[in-house]
Protein backbone atom coordinates (compact mmCIF):
# COMPACT_ATOMS: atom_id res chain seq x y z
CA UNK A 1 0.00 0.00 0.00
CA UNK A 2 0.92 3.37 -0.63
CA UNK A 3 1.03 6.18 1.41
CA UNK A 4 -2.20 7.95 0.84
CA UNK A 5 -2.48 12.25 0.39
CA UNK A 6 -5.18 13.48 0.62
CA UNK A 7 -6.93 10.71 2.75
CA UNK A 8 -10.91 11.08 3.48
CA UNK A 9 -10.94 10.75 7.17
CA UNK A 10 -11.10 13.08 10.18
CA UNK A 11 -7.55 13.42 11.03
CA UNK A 12 -3.89 12.42 9.23
CA UNK A 13 -2.63 9.59 9.26
CA UNK A 14 0.41 11.00 11.49
CA UNK A 15 -2.15 11.60 14.29
CA UNK A 16 -3.02 7.98 13.79
CA UNK A 17 0.12 6.66 14.22
CA UNK A 18 0.34 7.60 17.56
CA UNK A 19 -2.09 5.43 18.12
CA UNK A 20 -0.84 2.57 16.18
CA UNK A 21 2.15 2.49 18.10
CA UNK A 22 0.13 1.90 21.47
CA UNK A 23 0.57 -2.11 21.71
CA UNK A 24 -3.17 -2.20 22.73
CA UNK A 25 -3.94 -0.58 20.20
CA UNK A 26 -2.30 -2.92 17.57
CA UNK A 27 -3.56 -5.58 20.12
CA UNK A 28 -7.53 -4.70 19.76
CA UNK A 29 -6.91 -3.82 16.29
CA UNK A 30 -5.52 -7.36 15.31
CA UNK A 31 -8.36 -9.11 17.15
CA UNK A 32 -11.29 -7.20 15.66
CA UNK A 33 -9.61 -8.00 11.84
CA UNK A 34 -9.70 -11.37 12.97
CA UNK A 35 -13.04 -11.84 15.13
CA UNK A 36 -14.93 -8.97 13.55
CA UNK A 37 -16.72 -5.87 15.89
CA UNK A 38 -15.83 -4.66 19.25
CA UNK A 39 -18.45 -4.62 21.87
CA UNK A 40 -18.79 -2.46 24.76
CA UNK A 41 -21.51 -2.04 27.36
CA UNK A 42 -21.48 1.15 28.82
CA UNK A 43 -23.56 3.15 31.39
CA UNK A 44 -25.18 6.31 31.67
CA UNK A 45 -22.44 7.72 33.81
CA UNK A 46 -19.67 5.00 34.01
CA UNK A 47 -17.80 3.35 31.13
CA UNK A 48 -18.11 -0.03 32.14
CA UNK A 49 -15.95 -1.29 29.32
CA UNK A 50 -12.85 0.32 31.39
CA UNK A 51 -9.75 0.91 29.58
CA UNK A 52 -10.85 -1.12 26.52
CA UNK A 53 -13.91 1.56 26.28
CA UNK A 54 -12.04 4.06 26.98
CA UNK A 55 -9.22 2.95 23.91
CA UNK A 56 -12.22 2.30 21.73
CA UNK A 57 -13.75 6.00 21.96
CA UNK A 58 -10.00 7.42 21.49
CA UNK A 59 -9.67 5.58 18.13
CA UNK A 60 -13.39 6.51 17.16
CA UNK A 61 -12.13 10.36 17.74
CA UNK A 62 -9.09 9.48 15.53
CA UNK A 63 -11.34 7.75 12.63
CA UNK A 64 -9.80 4.78 12.93
CA UNK A 65 -13.00 2.69 14.66
CA UNK A 66 -16.88 3.61 13.69
CA UNK A 67 -19.70 2.73 16.20
CA UNK A 68 -21.47 0.61 14.13
CA UNK A 69 -24.56 0.37 16.17
CA UNK A 70 -25.92 0.21 19.62
CA UNK A 71 -28.44 -1.26 21.59
CA UNK A 72 -28.85 -2.45 25.41
CA UNK A 73 -28.37 -5.38 27.49
CA UNK A 74 -29.48 -5.96 31.53
CA UNK A 75 -26.71 -6.21 33.66
CA UNK A 76 -26.92 -7.34 37.38
CA UNK A 77 -24.90 -4.44 39.20
CA UNK A 78 -23.73 -6.68 42.25
CA UNK A 79 -22.17 -9.12 39.89
CA UNK A 80 -21.35 -7.23 36.58
CA UNK A 81 -23.00 -10.23 34.77
CA UNK A 82 -25.02 -9.59 31.49
CA UNK A 83 -25.45 -13.90 30.88
CA UNK A 84 -28.37 -15.02 32.37
CA UNK A 85 -30.95 -18.05 32.41
CA UNK A 86 -34.70 -17.59 31.97
CA UNK A 87 -37.46 -19.88 33.11
CA UNK A 88 -41.09 -19.63 32.45
CA UNK A 89 -42.62 -20.88 35.77
CA UNK A 90 -46.17 -21.26 37.23
CA UNK A 91 -47.51 -18.19 38.61
CA UNK A 92 -48.97 -20.53 41.39
CA UNK A 93 -46.18 -22.35 43.03
CA UNK A 94 -43.53 -21.17 40.31
CA UNK A 95 -42.49 -24.74 38.98
CA UNK A 96 -40.93 -24.75 35.73
CA UNK A 97 -42.66 -27.79 34.87
CA UNK A 98 -44.95 -26.46 32.91
CA UNK A 99 -46.81 -27.30 29.28
CA UNK A 100 -47.92 -25.18 26.35
CA UNK A 101 -50.85 -25.89 24.02
CA UNK A 102 -53.23 -23.82 21.60
CA UNK A 103 -56.24 -22.74 22.74
CA UNK A 104 -59.08 -23.85 19.97
CA UNK A 105 -62.50 -22.97 19.16
CA UNK A 106 -64.68 -25.09 16.72
CA UNK A 107 -67.33 -22.32 15.04
CA UNK A 108 -70.01 -25.34 14.06
CA UNK A 109 -70.66 -25.89 17.72
CA UNK A 110 -68.40 -23.10 19.81
CA UNK A 111 -66.73 -25.35 21.79
CA UNK A 112 -63.65 -23.88 22.78
CA UNK A 113 -60.72 -25.54 23.82
CA UNK A 114 -56.71 -27.32 24.38
CA UNK A 115 -55.78 -28.94 21.30
CA UNK A 116 -55.48 -32.47 23.19
CA UNK A 117 -58.89 -32.46 23.80
CA UNK A 118 -59.99 -33.08 20.14
CA UNK A 119 -59.90 -36.47 18.85
CA UNK A 120 -57.26 -37.54 16.32
CA UNK A 121 -58.68 -40.05 13.82
CA UNK A 122 -56.62 -40.50 11.07
CA UNK A 123 -55.58 -37.12 9.28
CA UNK A 124 -58.14 -35.30 11.20
CA UNK A 125 -59.57 -33.77 14.10
CA UNK A 126 -62.82 -34.39 15.28
CA UNK A 127 -64.64 -32.09 18.20
CA UNK A 128 -65.09 -33.60 21.28
CA UNK A 129 -68.34 -31.80 22.17
CA UNK A 130 -70.15 -32.27 18.69
CA UNK A 131 -68.11 -35.17 17.33
CA UNK A 132 -68.07 -33.63 13.45
CA UNK A 133 -64.42 -33.00 11.66
CA UNK A 134 -62.94 -29.92 12.90
CA UNK A 135 -61.77 -28.15 9.33
CA UNK A 136 -59.47 -25.11 8.13
CA UNK A 137 -62.99 -23.31 7.35
CA UNK A 138 -64.64 -24.00 10.67
CA UNK A 139 -61.38 -24.22 13.58
CA UNK A 140 -60.30 -20.95 15.20
CA UNK A 141 -57.01 -20.43 16.65
CA UNK A 142 -57.72 -18.24 19.95
CA UNK A 143 -54.25 -18.32 21.35
CA UNK A 144 -52.46 -19.94 23.95
CA UNK A 145 -52.63 -21.73 27.06
CA UNK A 146 -50.44 -22.85 29.84
CA UNK A 147 -50.84 -26.13 32.42
CA UNK A 148 -48.27 -26.37 35.49
CA UNK A 149 -47.62 -30.35 35.69
CA UNK A 150 -46.85 -29.91 39.51
CA UNK A 151 -50.21 -28.35 40.87
CA UNK A 152 -52.23 -28.92 37.61
CA UNK A 153 -53.24 -25.04 37.96
CA UNK A 154 -54.44 -23.68 34.67
CA UNK A 155 -53.15 -19.91 33.32
CA UNK A 156 -53.19 -17.41 30.40
CA UNK A 157 -49.47 -16.21 30.81
CA UNK A 158 -46.65 -17.86 32.95
CA UNK A 159 -43.97 -15.61 34.85
CA UNK A 160 -40.62 -15.21 33.58
CA UNK A 161 -37.96 -16.35 36.28
CA UNK A 162 -34.03 -14.79 36.10
CA UNK A 163 -31.45 -17.06 37.04
CA UNK A 164 -28.06 -16.32 37.29
CA UNK A 165 -26.03 -19.60 35.90
CA UNK A 166 -22.90 -19.28 38.21
CA UNK A 167 -24.93 -18.53 41.76
CA UNK A 168 -27.50 -21.03 40.89
CA UNK A 169 -29.77 -18.13 42.15
CA UNK A 170 -32.57 -16.19 41.31
CA UNK A 171 -32.18 -12.95 40.45
CA UNK A 172 -35.08 -10.09 41.05
CA UNK A 173 -35.51 -8.20 37.78
CA UNK A 174 -36.09 -4.83 39.62
CA UNK A 175 -32.43 -5.98 40.96
CA UNK A 176 -31.13 -5.54 37.14
CA UNK A 177 -30.52 -2.50 35.53
CA UNK A 178 -29.98 -1.51 31.42
CA UNK A 179 -27.18 -0.57 30.15
CA UNK A 180 -25.87 0.92 26.65
CA UNK A 181 -24.49 -2.12 24.12
CA UNK A 182 -22.08 0.04 21.29
CA UNK A 183 -20.60 -1.66 18.71
CA UNK A 184 -17.52 -0.81 17.15
CA UNK A 185 -15.97 -1.77 13.98
CA UNK A 186 -13.24 -0.86 11.90
CA UNK A 187 -13.07 2.21 9.64
CA UNK A 188 -13.84 0.86 5.93
CA UNK A 189 -11.31 3.82 4.54
CA UNK A 190 -8.96 2.76 6.61
CA UNK A 191 -8.38 -0.86 6.86
CA UNK A 192 -5.80 -0.96 3.90
CA UNK A 193 -3.61 1.34 6.35
CA UNK A 194 -4.56 -0.67 9.61
CA UNK A 195 -3.20 -4.03 8.16
CA UNK A 196 0.12 -3.26 6.68
CA UNK A 197 1.13 -1.09 10.05
CA UNK A 198 0.40 -3.37 12.15
CA UNK A 199 1.96 -5.99 10.10
CA UNK A 200 5.25 -3.41 10.29
CA UNK A 201 5.41 -3.13 13.79
CA UNK A 202 4.77 -7.00 14.35
CA UNK A 203 7.59 -7.88 12.39
CA UNK A 204 10.03 -5.72 13.94
CA UNK A 205 8.66 -7.07 17.16
CA UNK A 206 9.52 -11.07 15.71
CA UNK A 207 12.74 -9.92 13.96
CA UNK A 208 13.95 -8.39 17.14
CA UNK A 209 12.70 -11.35 19.17
CA UNK A 210 14.15 -13.99 17.28
CA UNK A 211 17.55 -12.40 17.47
CA UNK A 212 17.25 -12.41 21.67
CA UNK A 213 16.49 -8.80 21.95
CA UNK A 214 14.09 -8.30 25.11
CA UNK A 215 11.80 -5.73 24.07
CA UNK A 216 10.45 -2.58 25.47
CA UNK A 217 7.16 -0.92 23.88
CA UNK A 218 7.39 2.86 24.28
CA UNK A 219 10.30 2.24 26.37
CA UNK A 220 12.10 5.70 26.66
CA UNK A 221 15.71 7.06 27.74
CA UNK A 222 16.74 10.20 29.02
CA UNK A 223 19.02 12.90 27.01
CA UNK A 224 22.20 15.12 27.58
CA UNK A 225 19.41 17.66 28.19
CA UNK A 226 17.27 16.10 31.30
CA UNK A 227 14.92 15.60 28.45
CA UNK A 228 12.95 12.16 28.10
CA UNK A 229 12.48 10.74 24.96
CA UNK A 230 10.17 7.96 23.92
CA UNK A 231 10.06 5.30 21.24
CA UNK A 232 7.82 2.89 19.66
CA UNK A 233 10.42 -0.13 20.76
CA UNK A 234 13.71 -0.16 22.91
CA UNK A 235 16.05 -2.54 23.14
CA UNK A 236 18.44 -2.52 25.47
CA UNK A 237 22.22 -4.86 24.86
CA UNK A 238 24.94 -5.12 27.00
CA UNK A 239 26.95 -1.80 26.10
CA UNK A 240 24.06 -0.02 23.93
CA UNK A 241 20.55 1.05 23.39
CA UNK A 242 18.49 0.80 20.24
CA UNK A 243 15.24 3.34 19.47
CA UNK A 244 12.99 2.35 16.78
CA UNK A 245 10.78 5.50 15.51
CA UNK A 246 8.23 4.86 12.70
CA UNK A 247 7.17 7.94 10.89
CA UNK A 248 4.63 8.04 8.11
CA UNK A 249 3.50 10.92 6.67
CA UNK A 250 1.03 11.97 3.72
CA UNK A 251 2.30 16.01 3.58
CA UNK A 252 5.80 16.60 2.78
CA UNK A 253 5.96 19.45 4.74
CA UNK A 254 4.50 17.63 7.87
CA UNK A 255 7.55 15.08 7.12
CA UNK A 256 10.17 17.75 7.21
CA UNK A 257 8.73 18.95 10.16
CA UNK A 258 8.46 15.88 11.76
CA UNK A 259 12.07 14.79 10.75
CA UNK A 260 13.26 18.15 12.14
CA UNK A 261 11.61 17.35 15.84
CA UNK A 262 13.12 13.53 15.82
CA UNK A 263 16.59 14.62 14.59
CA UNK A 264 16.76 17.02 17.86
CA UNK A 265 15.98 14.11 19.85
CA UNK A 266 18.41 12.09 18.04
CA UNK A 267 20.85 14.63 18.65
CA UNK A 268 20.38 14.80 22.71
CA UNK A 269 20.96 10.96 22.64
CA UNK A 270 24.47 11.25 20.65
CA UNK A 271 27.10 9.87 22.81
CA UNK A 272 25.07 7.87 25.36
CA UNK A 273 25.51 4.90 23.46
CA UNK A 274 22.10 4.65 22.08
CA UNK A 275 21.24 3.48 18.32
CA UNK A 276 18.28 4.52 16.44
CA UNK A 277 16.64 3.52 13.75
CA UNK A 278 13.65 5.39 11.84
CA UNK A 279 11.31 3.85 9.42
CA UNK A 280 10.28 6.21 7.11
CA UNK A 281 7.48 6.50 4.48
CA UNK A 282 7.44 8.18 2.06
CA UNK A 283 11.30 8.68 1.20
CA UNK A 284 12.28 12.31 2.87
CA UNK A 285 12.77 14.59 0.23
CA UNK A 286 16.19 16.21 -0.82
CA UNK A 287 15.89 18.79 1.61
CA UNK A 288 15.06 16.83 4.48
CA UNK A 289 18.15 14.52 3.50
CA UNK A 290 20.46 17.70 3.29
CA UNK A 291 19.40 18.54 6.54
CA UNK A 292 19.82 15.29 8.38
CA UNK A 293 23.66 14.69 6.96
CA UNK A 294 24.14 18.39 8.42
CA UNK A 295 23.63 17.43 11.76
CA UNK A 296 26.45 14.19 11.62
CA UNK A 297 24.39 11.94 13.38
CA UNK A 298 26.44 8.90 14.07
CA UNK A 299 24.10 7.16 15.61
CA UNK A 300 21.19 7.14 13.07
CA UNK A 301 19.96 3.73 10.91
CA UNK A 302 17.05 4.93 8.29
CA UNK A 303 14.74 2.72 7.03
CA UNK A 304 12.89 4.39 3.97
CA UNK A 305 10.36 3.53 1.28
CA UNK A 306 7.57 5.17 -0.37
CA UNK A 307 5.18 2.73 0.74
CA UNK A 308 4.35 0.37 3.97
CA UNK A 309 4.95 -2.52 2.43
CA UNK A 310 8.40 -1.37 1.35
CA UNK A 311 8.90 -0.21 4.53
CA UNK A 312 8.36 -3.56 6.50
CA UNK A 313 10.70 -5.60 4.16
CA UNK A 314 13.74 -2.52 4.25
CA UNK A 315 13.41 -2.23 7.92
CA UNK A 316 13.59 -6.19 8.51
CA UNK A 317 16.78 -5.84 6.51
CA UNK A 318 18.26 -3.20 8.64
CA UNK A 319 17.70 -4.74 11.48
CA UNK A 320 18.73 -8.17 10.67
CA UNK A 321 22.09 -6.73 9.71
CA UNK A 322 22.07 -5.91 13.29
CA UNK A 323 23.66 -7.98 16.28
CA UNK A 324 24.25 -6.77 19.56
CA UNK A 325 27.97 -6.79 18.68
CA UNK A 326 27.65 -4.38 15.72
CA UNK A 327 25.45 -2.27 17.59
Amino acid sequence: MEVRRGLEARHGIEERLDLYRRPEVRRMLYGMLSKGDAEFDVSTSTLLGSKDQALAEGMEKAGILVRSSSGSIVKDPATGRSMFMVELVCPYCKSSSITREEMLEHRDCGFIGRLSEFTVRGNRLYCPRCGRPATKTSIRRIGIWFRCRRCGQTFHKPEVAIYDPERRSAVPLEQLEIVDRIRYEINPELREEIRPILDLYSTVESRLSSMGFSLEPLGSIKGISGVTHEFDIMIHAEQVSLGIDVLICEDQERLLQSLLRLVTKYFDLMGMGVRVLLAVAPRPPSAARSMISSTNLGNLIMAEADSISGLMKETEAKLTRLSPSTM
